[in-house]
């Protein structure tokens, strides 16, 4: 029997990793690799979590779901099922929001660079706020509520100013990224809500970053957040109703007491080996926030208060199914797997070094024991899923039962936040197809895979004749 892999929709029988009661074999034999599969139960278990240990702090808490981490239709209908609201990150996802019909005071509106047209689209749709990153975009939609006649809420992003542990591209809470506003920006806030009576003041907003394994990152964000949301209204009068704590929250990336390691048996570094463990507390996280507060002077009851999480709720609920293509075998070194999966599908491995965990879906019971370079289909040498760097971030090899061999079904874990989102068409290659497992068993497609005319569907050329 396997060990717990992460999420406990997934399961071992007979050898075959199974979602629910469909084997990964039938599932990508039906549907096709490379595959997505989602599990509704799972995706429900983690929103259901997430509300219980906040309402418990935060009598008037909603989840707005940062649904850049994945803005599927279906995914998208299932958290509003859910009572969330959207956090949008551009006019496509606004879009995509009111085309499924969300309640406008249910979509908060992030982005560090919203256009006039975006600004228009929020504003007349009547959104429930406008997380404002900078003073230009705060006068922008001052200009544009004004030129419609219309009201348009806003909540300056404030930059905490704390470090969240993580990757370094996913740090957003210090005042080096590009994100948000310092304090020393709001005497300025208050000048522009005077000048432009329409713009209504909610709240602050902040964020401290993704995949964040350290709770006093989040309790020191809210506790000078807050105390600077106080401080503001006491000196403005401009009296805060709402509070966005941002996402953040982290997901386990390897199985319960598994830590991937190099070829010679040593370690990862301790802060990468934090980060794919993941481990983290939700309802402490939510009770140090509230205490957090409490310290700076406000009381948490008083507010309608918010998360935006993405990859807490999303990551753990997918998977992805891919075939191996290709072994090699290399004289005195390490043999090679090539699958159909490469960074075109999962860019995080490129971007951030990002760890994704995988397992020989159909040798579930055998050891990965064997170790092996793991590699993509694409025409570069950094696609692959262990390290070509040298910077130590990723192991050097990747390990999976001695007798892995083509043809054989490869799962990738915690692919369900991000990796549909970010995934490109480099080297001619078709986006993959999607499909969630339904609560009660049934399968059912959400997205379907690109065909070879879809990459030419938006170029003019495919227009000649040959």
């Amino acid at each position: 029997m396997i060990p717990n892999i992460i999420a406990p929709y997934l399961q071992e029988h007979h050898g075959v990793l199974h979602v629910g009661d469909h084997s990964v074999m039938d599932l990508r034999e039906r549907f096709g690799s490379n595959l997505f599969v989602f599990s509704e139960s799972q995706i429900t278990e983690n929103v259901r979590h997430l509300q219980r240990a906040y309402q418990a702090h935060y009598p008037r808490f909603r989840i707005m779901y940062a649904s850049k981490a994945c803005s599927n239709l279906e995914i998208l209908r299932h958290m509003v099922s859910l009572d969330c609201g959207i956090d949008a990150n551009s006019g496509g996802e606004l879009f995509k929001a009111r085309h499924i019909g969300v309640n406008p005071e249910r979509v908060v509106y992030n982005g560090t660079s919203k256009s006039v047209d975006e600004v228009t689209q929020g504003v007349l749709a009547g959104i429930r706020a406008f997380n404002v990153d900078s003073i230009s975009e705060l006068k922008r939609i001052g200009d544009v509520a004004r030129r419609l006649g219309l009201t348009a809420n806003v909540m300056p992003r404030v930059i905490p100013g704390v470090l969240g542990g993580t990757v370094a591209g996913f740090e957003t809470g210090h005042v080096g990224s590009k994100f948000g506003m310092p304090f020393e920006d709001l005497p300025e806030v208050a000048r522009v809500l005077r000048e432009y009576p329409c713009l209504k003041f909610r709240g602050f907003h902040c964020h401290v970053g993704s995949q964040v394994v350290r709770t006093e990152a989040f309790s020191s964000a809210m506790r000078n957040v807050v105390a600077e949301m106080v401080r503001f209204g006491r000196e403005t009068g401009f009296m805060a109703d709402t509070m966005n704590m941002g996402g953040g929250l982290p997901i386990p990336l390897v199985p319960e007491g598994t830590m991937p390691a190099h070829r010679d048996g040593s370690p990862l570094p301790e802060d990468v080996q934090a980060l794919m463990r993941g481990t983290i507390s939700i309802p402490d996280v939510a009770a140090e926030t509230a205490a957090a507060w409490r310290a700076a002077g406000a009381d948490p009851a008083d507010f309608d208060v918010f998360i935006e999480p993405g990859r807490s709720v999303i990551g753990t609920a997918g998977i992805l199914l891919s075939t191996i293509e290709a072994r090699k075998t290399r004289p005195g070194g390490v043999d090679w797997l090539l699958s159909d999966c490469g960074f075109n599908t999962m860019p995080e491995t490129l971007w951030y070094d990002w760890y994704y965990h995988v397992v020989a879906g159909n040798r579930a019971r055998e050891a990965a024991d064997t170790a092996f370079r793991l590699g993509g289909p694409l025409c570069d040498t950094g696609d692959s899923q262990h390290d070509e760097t040298g910077r130590g971030r990723l192991p050097n090899v990747r390990w999976l039962p001695k007798n892995t061999r083509i043809g054989d079904c490869l799962v990738v874990l915690g692919t369900g936040a991000y990796c549909i989102e970010q995934q490109s068409n480099y080297n001619g290659r078709p986006r993959a197809a999607a499909v969630i497992v339904r609560s009660n068993g049934v399968v059912e497609w959400i997205t379907r895979r690109e065909t070879y005319e879809d990459l030419i569907a938006r170029d003019f050329g495919a227009r000649r004749a040959p």
